[in-house]
């Protein structure tokens, strides 16, 4: 039978020690986009103000690079949609995990779902731990961390009048490398590492023929897709009769 889920304090208290290192690269991240902020003329409290809301990186760079030609509303939305969809292939990933804690504990687990804490859930339930309060702590400490870096990016605008001079335009791309080595940890099989390749493939392609901020959409519907076919229903007859019967 399947380990029962649980959301403890403990679990939380453990998922935040394990999510300090993604915590600092928050900082980090979240001090680029302060001071890319800056640049835009986007004042230091709207920034702080669309950090503690929004809480999406990506989405919220995309919108910022896009300020100057004046976004509507709907270009907004749309960008914010397509920027953070891979959410929803984290959340379907979570859920036999999470179910079973009901829909208000499952929901607020995910809530401030990041890539960190993402990895790191994955991580720890293929050890054998399946307190959601490690994803729902480790996620925390990065929203504490995004918050942080970004008022502090901000304030620190007018110190720094070429962000890209001193590297911080790398921060994300390290970001997302730090949440792929904690991811490929997990990995086991050979098997499990098609979905990563494939959707590293999808990548490389769109960047050459259609670069955008789709990119990362086609990229977690190519990795699921490959997923699917490698553990598909076919395969569900042999995984069961490894379990015992109630």
């Amino acid at each position: 039978m399947s380990p029962v889920p649980t959301l403890t304090a403990a679990g939380l208290g453990r998922g935040a020690r394990i999510g300090l290192p993604f915590m600092a690269s928050s900082v980090l991240y979240g001090l680029a986009f302060g001071l890319l902020a800056n640049e835009t003329g986007i004042a230091a409290a709207e920034a702080a103000a669309m950090s503690l809301v929004v809480f999406s990186g990506s989405a919220q760079v995309a919108i910022v690079q896009a300020w100057a030609s004046h976004p509507g509303l709907l270009a907004v939305f749309l960008t914010v949609v397509v920027a953070n969809v891979r959410y929803v292939l984290m959340g379907a990933a979570l859920r036999s995990d999470l179910a079973p804690l009901g829909p208000l504990k499952a929901t607020l687990a995910l809530l401030p779902l990041v890539d960190g804490s993402f990895a790191i859930a994955l991580r720890e339930r293929a050890r054998g731990d399946h307190d959601a309060g490690i994803l729902l702590g480790s996620s925390l400490v990065s929203y504490v961390g995004w918050a942080v870096g970004t008022v502090a990016g901000a304030a620190a605008g007018r110190l720094v009048a070429n962000p890209k001079a001193i590297g911080l335009d790398f921060v994300i791309v390290a970001f997302c490398a730090a949440s792929a080595a904690m991811m490929a940890q997990g990995f086991r099989r050979l098997r499990e590492i098609c979905p990563a390749a494939a959707a590293m493939g999808a990548v490389v392609l769109c960047e050459l023929l259609a670069p955008g901020p789709w990119t990362v959409v086609v990229a977690g519907l190519t990795a699921a897709i490959v997923a699917a076919l490698l553990y598909g229903p076919a395969q569900r007859p042999v995984l069961d009769r490894r379990e015992p019967k109630p």
